[in-house]
Order: C-alpha cells, then structure tokens, then sequence
C-alpha cells in the first residue's frame, strides 16, 4: 500500500505522473496523474487524510488516512489501482 509520504512525494513533484508500487508478493498498486488533474484538489484530500492520521493513535489509525485518501483521490482525476 502507499504511505502518505509516498502520496506527498507524488503530489509534490509535478514532473511524476505516475507512480508504481510493486510488494515483494508480487502485488502491484499504482497512481496516474490523469490529463485533467487537479493538483489544488488532490491536496485538499491529501491534507484531509494527514489531518485524519494526526489525530489518530495507532497504525490503524494511519492506514485510515491512506485508505481515505486513495478512495477518494479520483475526485482530483488521480487513478489509484491495486491489482
């Protein structure tokens, strides 16, 4: 799964469009920048899942906001597939 800090670099780099993880089981799990991005957008949720893990208390908590953040990061035209 991504890390937050994985989605920062992401949206922080305007230069990367696409960004892949591939686990050492062989599960892949990728970002796409689509044509029509919206950056300001897609740091609003961002910012909403940092919120949501700095309020938290455990790892849980943590994957809350990752999960939050790629189950709604379409809404800023970011593709999120985990294969």
């Amino acid at each position: 799964m991504f890390s937050l800090e994985d989605v920062k670099f992401f949206l922080s780099n305007g230069t990367v469009k696409m960004m892949v993880i591939i686990t050492n089981l062989g599960n892949i799990s990728y970002l796409v920048k689509k044509e029509n991005y919206n950056r300001k957008k897609a740091i609003e949720i961002f910012n909403n899942a940092v919120s949501m893990h700095n309020k938290g208390s455990n790892i849980r908590d943590y994957q809350k906001a990752v999960s939050h953040f790629l189950s709604i990061c379409h809404e800023a035209n970011i593709v999120y597939e985990d294969c």
